[in-house]
């Protein structure tokens, strides 16, 4: 198969725990911290598992595609989006209203990007809960510029994998409460990730997807969905198609392409294009109902 047409390639962040333990840090304070964010992250999920809720909200998908020509397509749907969570199990709901701003009524719609991703709102359970950490080798890394200044970042990656989904990447957690603002995934666990990559090697290219879910909205102590992006990138040596080598065209001729970058390094004569991009943007959330059954504080140790 050619990587180029379009296929489903679904990253998939469901239904299975995948889960935790510390590596051997050389400080006993970063151990000590490492140690209490992982307690404090433990007991958030807990209240999220044993949260009660339902809510609809807006949901916006916007794919962009690329090519090596600089070609591009966008198509953007618009979905009610409906989730149901009890007892630590959800029930997700799409209709199907909008597509390319001409109105539509599809039922239980499936999502038709060719690289998608559900339950976005498992994923810290996934990554973090008590029953999972043993799965797990976590890092405490620092914080960045931008992060925050309350904000912890920790890597958690699969001490083993023994096949069908799973998970690992980086978090960044909230200092005071333990709840996760973003997650960037580890794509190597992914549905169709390793034949992307075969396909990259046929073209002489190197392939880089990232995944990077936020969670901006609160209510009652619990952190809700706000975007999900995923990007599928190709790093190819030599001059852009349509050029030639002594001559290749301008930067700006690639740059924005497919809705990200599309740029010749003319030092290390290789280029590099987004063949897609999509964001999923939440918004218009109406809640029906939020019943926190568990009141978040740091366990004992």
């Amino acid at each position: 198969m050619n990587p180029l047409n379009k296929k489903h390639v679904c990253g998939l962040v469901l239904l299975m725990l995948a889960t935790s333990g510390t590596r051997t840090l050389g400080s006993e304070t970063e151990a000590s911290t490492l140690a209490t964010m992982l307690r404090g992250a433990a007991a958030y999920c807990e209240k999220l598992k044993k949260a009660a809720f339902k809510y609809v909200c807006l949901e916006q998908v916007t794919e962009t595609m690329g090519d090596p020509t600089g070609k591009k397509s966008k198509n953007v749907y618009e979905y009610d989006y409906q989730i149901l969570w009890k007892e630590g199990k959800a029930n997700e709901r799409r209709i199907l209203i909008r597509e390319n701003g001409e109105p539509r009524h599809v039922e239980n719609a499936q999502l038709t990007t060719r690289i998608f991703s559900y339950y976005s709102f498992y994923l810290p359970v996934f990554l973090l809960a008590r029953e999972n950490q043993d799965k797990y080798d976590y890092q405490l890394q620092p914080a960045q510029e931008g992060d925050g200044e309350n904000v912890r970042v920790l890597t958690a990656t699969l001490k083993e994998f023994s096949g069908g989904a799973a998970v690992d990447g980086r978090i960044w957690l909230d200092g005071a409460d333990f709840s996760v603002i973003q997650i960037e995934m580890n794509p190597r666990y992914f549905s169709g990730f390793e034949h992307l990559q075969k396909q990259a090697l046929k073209m002489g290219a190197t392939l880089t997807l990232s995944d990077i879910h936020r969670y901006d909205l609160a209510r009652n102590g619990i952190r809700f969905p706000s975007r999900t992006e995923i990007r599928e990138t190709y790093l190819m040596s030599g001059p852009p198609p349509g050029s030639h080598s002594s001559s290749p065209r301008k930067i700006s001729d690639f740059s924005r392409m497919s809705g990200g970058s599309g740029v010749w390094d003319s030092a290390s004569q290789r280029w590099e294009f987004d063949r897609s991009r999509t964001v999923f943007d939440y918004s218009r959330h109406r809640f029906f109902e939020v019943d926190m059954e568990y009141s978040v504080g740091l366990p004992p140790e």
